[in-house]
Order: structure tokens, then C-alpha cells, then sequence
């Protein structure tokens, strides 16, 4: 089971944004996907985009796949 990763957040093209806490995040490498890390110093910000017609990716919280 993840614990460390954060959750996927997502918006309602209403200028809401929830957490989906059954997915952690992910980021993209080429062909992979790994988990998005926060470890306390090394926790890393980003910029939140709402892409209008895409889905997002995740990783299940409870199985890690």
C-alpha cells in the first residue's frame, strides 16, 4: 500500500479542484510513470493546469498498480 505520494487532484472546470485519495499521483518519463515523492525538504511544487478533455493517470493507493 502507498502511503508517501500524494493524492490526484483534479478540477470542475468551475474553478473548484478536489483530491481523489484513492489515486496517488504519478509524473510521466518517457514510456513510465512513477510515483510522484514527497519526502519533507525534498517535496518538489508544480503548477496545477486544468486540461479540458484528457484524463488523468494515477496510481491505486491500495494495490499500487
Amino acid at each position: 500500500m502507498l502511503t508517501a505520494s500524494p493524492y490526484i487532484l483534479y478540477p470542475d472546470g468551475e474553478g473548484n479542484i478536489f483530491e481523489d485519495t484513492l489515486y496517488a499521483t504519478v509524473g510521466v518519463a518517457g514510456m513510465h510513470c512513477p510515483c510522484l515523492l514527497m519526502n519533507g525538504s525534498n517535496c518538489h511544487h508544480g503548477n496545477l493546469y486544468e486540461l479540458p478533455g484528457r484524463k488523468g493517470i494515477g496510481i491505486d493507493v491500495e494495490t499500487g498498480r
